[in-house]
């Protein structure tokens, strides 16, 4: 009979964890870009991109974590390149108005500085604060 309660306690101590877990998760979306920090005219500075976070980056998202990075690839006729990055991870609502402001820093990037491309990746996540 000890059991039989011990084991009923146990389980609704298990549902009630993963309801409470289940409730504090929220679907979100992690959008990862990944600036290249050069061009055909040369190396962006440091200055260079910190004004771009500072006045543009910062303005735009809501919070981000940025990591310097090297970037290496294959030209089109099969030669090894590298360069210096910097990519930005951003955790968001998955909604148009944050699309919109990512997709506004990419273009402002490109312009800026005579980029081809800023790489962008967008990865469903679960997340817990």
């Amino acid at each position: 009979m000890k059991i039989k309660i011990y084991t009923i306690i146990v389980t609704m101590l298990l549902i009630g964890l993963s309801i409470y877990v289940y409730t504090n998760r929220h679907d979100q979306i992690k959008t990862e870009l990944y600036f290249g920090l050069s061009n055909n005219k040369g190396v962006i500075s440091p200055q260079q991109w910190e004004a771009f976070r500072k006045d543009r980056i910062e303005n735009l998202l809501n919070g981000f974590t940025e990591i310097k990075g090297n970037g290496y690839w294959k030209s089109n006729n099969g030669k090894a390149l590298s360069e210096n990055s910097v990519i930005i991870i951003y955790i968001h609502d998955d909604i148009e108005s944050e699309t919109q402001k990512i997709d506004s820093l990419i273009s402002l990037y490109k312009k800026e500085f005579n980029q081809e491309s800023v790489l962008k990746t967008d990865q469903e996540v679960n997340v817990q604060f």
